[in-house]
């Protein structure tokens, strides 16, 4: 790492979206990098935090999209199982109450979005989509990596009963903050663990590279989970862990 420049994405690491613990072990991982010669620096990307809403933007319109063409999808030169989208065809009219929650919604919102404002949002998302993947680019010209959080927060504990509509609707939306901007831009990134949270759940660190320098992620990557492992592994952490 002697020599690079690694970018901390400030929208990323807001107290407001990440829990405590989780920024507390990023810290760690930072060092890490640190130790290894790297040079820490902010950098902000100011479209950072709509990343989700433009997804779910785009998410509502593809998903209606998808089922007007019973799974197959528009102008592509795959080969179609007819069985399969005939089967689609069937369960999307008879038993779409079993759908999970999330298809419900986009599915409902997409084609209210097409019907009262005929899709127009969905050209604001994408037009933001570029927008938003410019930005990256563009810090990735400054800093050789970018980093954040993988997620703000540790797995949430599993319910011991059929969650509501609302609860798995909330669950499904917390977790996107920091992976969104990439599922839009499209830039190489890993995700890598760099430590674990009071109970012992694991909190990982997102390293991005520019496009085609996916080889950049792996070297961060390595040198992150081999630091982080002695960490663990050393005895005052031991004692801190029983302690705490």
């Amino acid at each position: 790492m002697a020599g690079l420049k690694i970018g901390v994405v400030d929208q990323g690491v807001d107290e407001n979206l990440c829990e405590a613990d989780v920024l507390e072990r990023f810290r760690d991982g930072l060092d890490v990098l640190t130790d290894a010669g790297a040079d820490v620096v902010p950098v902000s990307i100011p479209l950072w935090a709509d990343a989700w809403p433009i997804e779910l933007a785009m998410l509502f319109h593809l998903a209606w999209a998808m089922a007007q063409s019973e799974g197959m999808g528009f102008g592509h030169l795959g080969e179609i199982d007819v069985a399969r989208a005939h089967a689609f065809a069937l369960s999307r009219r008879l038993e779409a109450d079993e759908f999970p929650p999330f298809m419900k919604v986009w599915l409902l919102a997409g084609r209210w979005l097409h019907d009262h404002y005929f899709s127009t949002y969905f050209g604001k998302a994408q037009n933001l989509r570029r927008a938003l993947r410019d930005e990256i680019s563009a810090a990735l010209r400054t800093c050789d990596l970018l980093v954040t959080p993988t997620t703000p927060h540790t797995a949430p504990a599993l319910l011991d009963r059929p969650g509501t509509d609302a609860e798995l609707l909330a669950r499904g939306t917390t977790m996107s903050g920091n992976t969104a901007p990439l599922n839009l831009s499209g830039h190489p990134a890993l995700a890598v663990p760099c430590g674990v949270d009071a109970a012992g759940l694991p909190v990982s660190m997102q390293i991005i590279a520019a496009h085609f320098a996916d080889a950049m992620c792996f070297r961060a990557g390595s040198v992150v989970t081999s630091g982080s492992a002695s960490v663990r592994s050393s005895p005052d952490r031991v004692t801190s862990s029983v302690h705490s």
